[in-house]
């Protein structure tokens, strides 16, 4: 009876030694795989083929992808059911409702309610308009007014600038990189304002941004990509692990470092336009922060940096970055999981999220595959 109690005891220590430890080991780290799933859209000879800024929406049951033409600041939309050509949307630029060449952003709620960004040297315009360029409303914001009503920020959705209708309210950021002094002082900045269509009045948002103060040795530059999520807010620093979000009362910080990263964060130093782009080719930064409502979770693309050899194109390189992952982050901004994508394959700024998945385009002029006549998209699936 002894020998057999003993062993039972030794047994049951075994048993509680496997809960404890053995199911510790068994993986659980998401990855997202790529499906046999693709997308071809052919474009006009007058359409770019790669963007900043392009944007999934639904109307009627059917799935659009506007994208930016930089260069004849059109948008061009595409219906996602046969990959064809919808229409294209090209603000006015002169005459009483015009708003001038320089259109750098858009965003769209619906096809009745488009956001259109212009940049000028006194300050800044945002328009809203219909899928037939007609003008809603024009919002004019001098630089003059900081730190109240600060310029629009250009609506990119490769950073996350982005819109967001709550009823009768439009979100719209503001342009927090002319915060004046250190951007240790981004809290004395509210993080954008509001347009209410029922009464026609811009104000300010009441949220500020956070004190970031205490992380000046681990922030290293003041650039953010910005993700909304319902009530939530999430700021990407690009030179940062950390990620803050606001839940609606108070700003908290996550760590939030990715696995993959082998370099280390580098302050941008000051230099010309050129040496500038290049620290963010050689360099590692945080790019964009993607929420997938179908999934439940959030993904933090990482550019991994490049080590600059002879012969190496570097404007090419700084415009297609060409080695970068994508981290997992569950509801509670817990890192459960990173894939690196193949080396220059995909365009680190053209993505966007469906029910099928994420979709990254291989408009990356490194990549045989590529195409100028067209926009091509590879699905990730995501593995939990």
């Amino acid at each position: 009876f002894l020998i057999l109690y003993k062993n039972m005891k030794y047994l049951f220590a075994l048993f509680l030694l496997f809960i404890l430890f053995g199911c510790s080991d068994v993986s659980t780290d998401c990855s997202l795989v790529k499906s046999d799933k693709s997308i071809r859209i052919p474009i006009n000879s007058d359409a770019n083929s790669t963007t900043y800024n392009l944007r999934h929406f639904e109307h009627g049951g059917t799935e659009y992808l506007a994208v930016e033409n930089m260069t004849s600041a059109t948008i061009s939309i595409y219906s996602l059911a046969d990959c064809s050509h919808y229409k294209d949307v090209k603000p006015q630029a002169h005459g009483p409702n015009g708003m001038g060449d320089t259109m750098d952003g858009f965003d769209i709620v619906s096809l009745d309610t488009i956001v259109v960004t212009f940049s000028h040297g006194d300050g800044s315009k945002l328009a809203i308009i219909d899928s037939d360029a007609n003008l809603i409303k024009k919002l004019k914001f001098e630089i003059t007014h900081k730190p109240f009503f600060a310029p629009a920020s250009p609506l990119r959705s490769d950073l996350g600038y982005c819109v967001s209708m709550h009823g009768d309210v439009l979100f719209i950021p503001n342009d927090w990189r002319d915060v004046e002094d250190s951007f240790y002082n981004l809290h004395t900045q509210t993080i954008g304002y509001c347009y209410d269509f029922v009464h026609d009045v811009a104000y300010n948002d009441s949220l500020h941004l956070p004190n970031i103060s205490e992380y000046k040795s681990t922030i290293l530059y003041d650039l953010f990509s910005l993700c909304i999520n319902g009530n939530l807010r999430i700021l990407s620093f690009i030179k940062g692990h950390q990620i803050f979000v606001h839940d609606g009362t108070s700003w908290k910080c996550y760590d939030a470092h990715s696995r993959l990263m082998s370099k280390s964060l580098k302050k941008i130093k000051p230099s010309s336009i050129d040496n500038v782009k290049m620290q963010f080719v050689e360099n590692p930064w945080y790019c964009s922060m993607i929420y997938d409502k179908f999934r439940n979770v959030y993904y933090r693309i990482v550019y991994l940096g490049h080590d600059l050899k002879p012969g190496d194109d570097q404007f090419v390189l700084s415009e297609f970055l060409p080695r970068f992952s994508v981290m997992i982050l569950d509801s509670d901004f817990n890192v459960i999981g990173e894939t690196m994508l193949p080396e220059n394959t995909y365009n680190i700024h053209m993505f966007f999220v469906n029910k099928d998945g994420l979709w990254f385009s291989t408009n990356n002029v490194n990549n045989p595959s590529f195409e100028e006549d067209a926009i091509n998209f590879d699905l990730f699936v995501l593995k939990r």
